[in-house]
């Protein structure tokens, strides 16, 4: 992902080895935490063993902090991502309004 957001930026990577990787781990956990926030919580809830009210409220916020979730991993994704020197940050781009929307049919259509 790295190496082709640099192709698409125009630039070449001038960052050390261990840099990238620190980088690419970073962007993978945010990404990762996107897939399991969900059973995470069901799993710290049966392990907490967390009131009705909690888990109410939990199913009520899990899906905006899921998207809200989903965003910052790909902003996190586009700003460490290509080697710039000039960075922007962008909350919401074209990329991950159509990446949410292919998600929430993936969800949706399981």
């Amino acid at each position: 992902m790295i190496s082709a957001l640099n192709l698409a930026y125009r630039v070449r990577e001038a960052r050390s080895w261990v840099k990238v990787r620190a980088i690419a781990i970073l962007l993978l956990a945010a990404l990762f935490l996107v897939l399991v926030s969900g059973h995470a919580v069901n799993w710290l809830g049966a392990e907490l063993r967390l009131t009705l009210e909690v888990v109410a409220l939990w199913k009520a916020l899990q899906w905006p902090l899921a998207i809200l979730l989903f965003f910052l991993s790909y902003a996190l994704v586009y700003y460490f991502g290509p080697d710039l020197e000039h960075r922007r940050w962008h909350w919401i781009t074209p990329g991950s309004m159509v990446g949410l929307f292919l998600w929430l049919a993936a969800t949706v259509g399981l």
